[in-house]
C-alpha cells in the first residue's frame, strides 16, 4: 500500500501511506482485513492492468506506466521508477534498498 501511495502521489493525487489508506478503508480497498484491491485506485488515476512479466519491466517503465514490485521472495512490495541494463531502481517504503 505505501508503494501504491507513492505511485499516487507521483501522479498528483497527493496521497501519503496514511490517507491512503483511510480513503482505501472507505473505498472497498481492502478485502479480508489488509488484502489489498488492486482496482480500487482506478478513481484515483492508477488503472491496475495486471502482472507485468520480468522481461517486460523495462518496457513498462519506458512506456510511463507504473510499476509496483514484488521483492523478498513476496514479502515486500517496492516502486519501480526506471532501469539500467538488469538493474531495476526503486523508490522502497520500508528499506534503504534502492535498486534491484
Amino acid at each position: 500500500m505505501s508503494s501504491v501511495a507513492m505511485a499516487v502521489n507521483g501522479i498528483g493525487r497527493g496521497h501519503d501511506p496514511s490517507s491512503l489508506n483511510n480513503w482505501l478503508k472507505s473505498h472497498g480497498g481492502y478485502v479480508s482485513g489488509d488484502l489489498f484491491v488492486w482496482a480500487s485506485v482506478k478513481p484515483l488515476g492508477l488503472n491496475y492492468v495486471g502482472k507485468v512479466a520480468n522481461s517486460n519491466i523495462a518496457s513498462s517503465l519506458a512506456a510511463n506506466h507504473v510499476v509496483v514490485l514484488n521483492v523478498h521472495n513476496g514479502g515486500h512490495w517496492v516502486l519501480a521508477i526506471s532501469m539500467s541494463g538488469s538493474t531495476i531502481h526503486v523508490h522502497d517504503p520500508g528499506y534503504s534498498t534502492t535498486s534491484y
